[in-house]
């Protein structure tokens, strides 16, 4: 049983008298009571909820009585008890004596073992009933033990280095460095190596008045920033004011999860564990005072404000005193500590702590040097990145004196990032002495990298990150000056074309540099160390494939959409399913007359109007071309443009099946594609190239969903063509193909008959593909609860959800079942009297459309056309 350790004093009214333990007292307390409940009303300043308080103490003396919130006078015989603010052990207890009293649990168990000892200056038990009248023996209520902490002492490490140092802009990591440098043994004689000098410090004064340990802090946030990929972002992980993150396995509400700090002490060589405020508080104060008491700062969040919203900001508790905390704060706790000597002290800690990380021990370090560029790579390759430049430069572009502001703190809080840590990175693998150079011996390699984040991100005049990123402040006049933000007149300066220019080839060239990084890290990791490998790749590839047919996911183009999607790091909604309902895939059945030419989906014949309409739901345009000869050269320029930008583009390809696949890389020779359930780069031929183009307003996703759902009557009456029918009409005909004779004339040994060299898929441009269209088809009810969750007043979808079932669901289930299914057999399908119930389950299953059709018409007053 754990209890709640709760600060608290009391002001009661009420009686008191003296209990004799050796009668039986029972009537004595009932007595006392029904007198203070009589005397209720005549209590001013009762605090609500009002309930019967009482208190045991010591000789026998007992107390029963309400709090009150002020003092004031009061009846005849009551007497106002003020108790002194204590800490309290605070349980529940269902029969009295159990939990409290000398023979209670929490005296002969919970104390002894708690770092607690019985606060002497306040004696005794309180019992709070829930209320007034249930205050009998088998009532439950709360048990308060007065405490105090168990030894009146305190502790010190001295010497931890404040932070920040410098240019230290997240909490947690500096708030590590610090707390680090004692566990790993550095002191003020540890060398530090200069990065600048290429040696190691010799106190030339270049570094300002900064100690070796200040040194050595900074350095080590170098490593962490670094090592971690945040120092690669264009925000940081905790920043929940930004709209997507630019970071690999990074949402909106991180805080720092478990794996992301085991990769951490992985990289020092560290064994840890972390506390957090759901374990019990006695607990939690033993667990740092031990690790304070070995020498080992630790990691907290006690509370207090970051630099970003939440609960974000990182503390190191050095010391504590008296059952308080101290330590290094950043300032963060201001408003709830007090400060000596650079150090806050927090007396009431409990109410405020979130989570602590406690260095336990040292091990063999299980992060190696290409896990770290690794790291580095995920992160400068994560699709938010180029959909980041796009949006500056649409931004740019898109200025008026309406949203010229907006547009410069946007601009301004940007560039505040890689200004900043960029920086970091160059320092991290400039030096040749700390947590990322020890992890490899390779000199070679060590200097190269050295010379290329030196080169692209600090080197002075040499359109490096760091000085371009000044640059744009500059036009922005933004600097020192103006506390690092923009003035009114930063709206002003953006009104001018001139400097709009200047800031978005500025930004192109921060772009590059990363690009340039990516690059030559991408060809270490892929060639050893050696020459770039000559392919160019996006490196974001799927550790998915663009569909899964075991998921229903059957529609190619629907696929590739979602992988553009998370390429360009817009929202996890625009998936698979969000297309395969928008595009109108997912509710129309189509037909094919020609049995040489397999039929997958609606997108699959009638792909202009299905991107248009895909497109348009998530809000971009798009160009869709055929490849000829007079165009060949001129669209291979584009492709390798946009996978330059890390863009992958969609191509029809010339197969078997006229598949949709994305295009994501290329050499001298070829481009390289992944399709379907493969997720391994291969070359193709391409009829068709669709690619993305600029943002343009998107529409809510409610709005896409409605839109969608009200498309369908239009969908399924469209008028079927030479070629091609939909809707009840593509039932009838593909269900007459089967029993009117006219596969007879076809050898059973046909080509026709086995397109997918698979045997146990035969018959399948006839049959089988008609049949997976129907069941995959059934997906159509996920996305309609989904629409009717966005917009609830498309009632009449309750009515649509279990017609679906029935002709995608039970009608599947019926025809899977029917001749072999999927595996129809040639000598079948030949057979128009055998063939005649399974034509029979496919006009049942679409006349399920005119039900379809019969609630939106009952519904829908006013159709949406295509």
């Amino acid at each position: 049983m754990k209890p709640e350790i709760m600060k608290k004093e009391f002001l009661l009214v009420g009686l008191e008298t003296h209990i004799d333990f050796s009668k039986d007292f029972s009537k004595t307390l009932e007595d006392l009571r029904e007198t203070l409940r009589q005397n209720l009303n005549q209590i001013p300043n009762t605090s609500a909820p009002v309930r019967m308080v009482g208190f045991w103490q010591p000789g026998g003396c007992y107390f029963t009585g309400v709090e009150v919130s002020e003092a004031a006078p009061v009846p005849k015989d009551l007497v106002v008890r003020a108790l002194p603010e204590s800490l309290f052990a605070k349980f529940r207890e269902e029969k009295r004596g159990t939990v409290g009293g000398p023979g209670g649990y929490a005296y002969n168990q919970w104390l002894p073992e708690s770092g607690f000892r019985v606060n002497e200056e306040l004696p005794g038990d309180f019992e709070i009933f829930d209320d007034m009248e249930h205050c009998d023996e088998d009532d439950g209520c709360d048990i308060l033990i007065p405490i105090r902490p168990n030894a009146v002492n305190q502790k010190q490490i001295r010497g931890v280095v404040p932070f920040p140092c410098d240019a230290e802009s997240d909490s947690f990591f500096g708030a590590l460095a610090s707390a680090l440098l004692p566990i790993l043994g550095y002191s003020e004689e540890t060398p530090y190596w200069c990065p600048p000098k290429a040696a190691f410090c010799i106190g030339c004064g270049g570094c300002g008045d900064k100690t070796t340990l200040q040194k050595h802090q900074l350095s080590v946030y170098h490593a962490l920033l670094t090592a971690t990929g945040t120092a690669f972002g264009f925000d940081y992980p905790e920043d929940d004011e930004v709209d997507c993150h630019s970071f690999a396995d990074v949402e909106i509400g991180w805080r720092w999860p478990d794996a992301f700090i085991g990769y951490i002490m992985g990289l020092a060589g560290l064994t840890w564990k972390r506390i957090t405020r759901d374990a019990d508080q006695s607990e939690i104060y033993k667990a740092i005072t031990a690790s304070i008491d070995r020498g080992y700062p630790v990691l907290a969040r006690l509370g207090g404000h970051g630099v970003f919203p939440g609960e974000t900001a990182w503390q190191v508790v050095t010391g504590y005193k008296d059952g308080a905390l101290c330590g290094l704060d950043a300032n963060s706790l201001s408003e709830t500590a007090v400060y000596s000597d650079g150090l806050f002290l927090l007396q009431n800690w409990q109410d405020s702590f979130i989570d602590a990380v406690i260095i336990t021990g040292h091990q063999e370090k299980s992060v190696t040097y290409m896990d770290v560029l690794d790291r580095i790579i995920r992160t400068l390759s994560h699709p938010s990145h180029a959909k980041l430049e796009n949006d500056i430069m649409a931004k740019l572009d898109a200025v008026t004196p309406e949203n010229a502001e907006e547009t410069a703190m946007m601009m301004c809080g940007i560039t505040g990032v890689p200004i900043e840590a960029r920086w970091h990175a160059a320092e991290a693998f400039c030096s040749m002495d700390n947590m990322i150079s020890c992890l490899t011996e390779e000199q070679a390699l060590k200097s190269r990298l050295s010379d290329l984040f030196f080169k692209k991100y600090i080197a002075d005049h040499n359109d490096e990150t760091h000085g371009v990123c000044w640059k744009i402040w500059g036009l922005l006049g933004v600097g020192p000056e103006t506390g690092y933000w923009i003035t009114p007149e930063s709206a002003e300066r953006l009104l001018n074309p001139e400097t709009r220019n200047e800031i978005k080839r500025l930004f192109r060239i921060v772009f590059d540099n990363d690009r340039a990084v990516l690059a030559e890290l991408t060809a270490v990791c892929k060639g050893g160390g050696g020459d770039p490998v000559p392919k160019k790749m996006i490196p974001n590839l799927p550790a998915h494939p663009m569909i899964s047919n075991m998921a229903g996911q059957n529609y190619w183009l629907n696929g590739c959409m979602a992988y553009l999607m998370e390429c360009l790091g817009e929202s996890p909604d625009y998936d698979y399913w969000f297309f395969s309902g928008v595009t109108g895939d997912s509710f129309l059945q189509v037909y094919g007359k020609n049995p040489e030419q397999m039929v997958l989906c609606y997108s699959d014949i009638m792909t202009d109007t299905a991107l248009k309409k895909a497109f348009d739901a998530c809000g971009y345009g798009y160009a869709y071309d055929k490849i000829t000869e007079g165009n060949r050269e001129m669209l291979g320029k584009r492709i390798r443009e946009s996978i330059d930008r890390n863009i992958p583009v969609i191509a029809r390809v010339e197969n078997t099946f006229r598949s949709f696949a994305v295009i994501c890389g290329y050499d001298a020779e070829r481009f390289y594609s992944i399709m379907g359930e493969e997720t391994t780069p291969a070359a193709y031929s391409y009829s068709n190239l669709i690619f993305v183009g600029d943002k343009k307003e998107q529409p809510a996703l409610a709005v896409a969903y409605k839109d969608a759902v009200l498309a369908v009557p239009a969908l399924m009456t469209i008028q079927e063509t030479e070629d091609y029918s939909f809707g009840e009409k593509a039932f009838i005909d593909w269900a007459e193909s089967l029993e009117d004779g006219r596969y007879q004339k076809y050898p059973a040994e046909s080509k026709l008959f086995h397109t997918h060299g698979d045997p146990s898929f035969t018959c399948w441009n006839m049959h089988g593909t008609y049949l997976c269209m129907l069941g995959t088809n059934l997906c159509a009810v996920d996305f309609l609860k989904k629409a009717y969750e966005f917009n609830t007043e498309l009632t009449f979808i309750e009515q649509l959800l279990p017609i679906y079932e029935k002709q995608c669901g039970k009608g599947f289930m019926e025809l899977i079942g029917m001749e072999g299914g999927f595996s129809l057999p040639p000598e079948a399908i030949r057979d128009s009297a055998r063939m005649k119930p399974v034509s029979d389950a496919i006009k049942k299953a679409g006349s399920y459309c005119g039900d379809i059709l019969k609630v939106f018409e009952q519904e829908i007053s006013e159709p949406v056309s295509l």
